[in-house]
């Protein structure tokens, strides 16, 4: 069974005086009309790790299941999806595009690989 930790609090960490870890990598990842470059996301067990999802055209939708999260990625020089997570186990899982934006946003797929 993968097990995956979303850190998504980080505000409310904030608003309470707590300081917020940070994590040991971020990794930017692009969204264009179907493809998320890099599509494929490398990290290590237990690395608290940031994705910055930004588009290069049109808004996209975001789905990871094992991290239980659905988000939007701003179209285009309108901001990005923050995601933090840590692996806490060594594992697969995937991501896609959850949000129609043409024809092949099906294709739009990527893997985020605990080693």
């Amino acid at each position: 069974m993968r097990t995956f930790v979303v850190i998504a609090l980080v505000t409310a960490a904030m608003a309470f005086g707590a300081e917020p870890e940070k994590p040991g990598r971020t990794i930017s990842v692009t969204a264009q009309r179907y493809h998320f470059h890099p599509a494929e996301i490398r990290v290590k067990k237990g690395e608290l790790v940031e994705l910055v999802f930004t588009s290069l055209d049109t808004d996209h939708g975001l789905l990871i299941p094992h991290l239980k999260l659905r988000g939007l990625i701003p179209p285009k020089g309108r901001g990005a999806l923050r995601v933090r997570f840590r692996g806490s186990e060594v594992g697969r899982c995937w991501f896609e595009s959850s949000h129609p934006s043409g024809a092949g946003y099906t294709l739009m797929r990527g893997v985020i690989e605990v080693e």
